[in-house]
């Protein structure tokens, strides 16, 4: 029997949630036998198309997607889509004329309309995306994190914070609540991990804890046992 080669695309290798998101798709896709599985970006060059069977999205939704799903159905490639958050951003989120920029709702139902099938993380999800597409089935998370044993919380007094694509413009919009919090406790540590954050680094009780990839993030937030974890 042929074993199905599945292209798997996302945004970046380094984006944790969509990566280990997609991994639990890909787990299921791959039931109690094989697959070839072939890694890459949206913005890989697409020459290992010809050896692929089905082409694996997550969270697409930009023209540029769009052109790559096309060329794949063009292939003759089974699409699936993963879809664990929402199309939109409130008014209100720091991010929201970033995202209006690069979105289009049109390019979008375009993408839902090529998809063979379309995975989502939770039934509310499912009933919003049903509106889009009527092949939307639920995905539950795919992480089973009983594996990583974690501790109680501690009292270490650390606040670990992730910083990095759109969390880092969150951390900005809420920088000066952080500040104030952070100055009148200064017996606790802001422990900063991914990128450096440059205005909050004037803090006496910051502290930079490195970038991180996929698969030590989890290794550091368990081993670091956070009193306090924002992401």
């Amino acid at each position: 029997m042929k074993i199905p080669t599945i292209l798997e695309y996302y945004d970046s290798k380094n984006s944790c949630c969509s990566y280990w998101r997609g991994r639990g798709v890909l787990s299921l896709l791959c039931g109690d036998g094989y697959v070839n599985l072939i890694e890459g970006t949206w913005n890989d060059q697409w020459d290992t198309i010809n050896f692929a069977d089905i082409a694996f999205f997550q969270r697409p939704m930009n023209k540029e997607c769009l052109k790559q799903i096309a060329t794949c159905k063009d292939y003759g490639l089974k699409i699936i889509i993963d879809l664990d958050d929402y199309n939109f951003i409130s008014p209100s989120h720091p991010v929201y004329k970033v995202w209006c920029d690069i979105y289009d709702d049109n390019i979008f139902r375009k993408i839902m309309l090529l998809a063979d099938i379309a995975t989502v993380s939770t039934k509310v999800l499912q009933q919003y995306y049903l509106t889009y597409s009527n092949n939307v089935k639920i995905v539950p998370n795919a992480i089973d994190d009983s594996w990583l044993k974690f501790k109680p919380i501690s009292n270490n007094k650390i606040v670990l914070i992730r910083a990095g694509d759109h969390h880092l413009s969150d951390i900005w919009y809420y920088r000066r609540e952080i500040e104030s919090v952070m100055k009148n406790h200064k017996d606790w540590k802001l422990q900063v991990l991914g990128c450096e954050v440059d205005f909050l680094k004037g803090l006496s009780n910051y502290e930079y804890a490195g970038d991180y990839n996929i698969h030590d993030y989890f290794a550091y937030i368990l081993n670091a046992r956070p009193s306090i974890f924002i992401v």
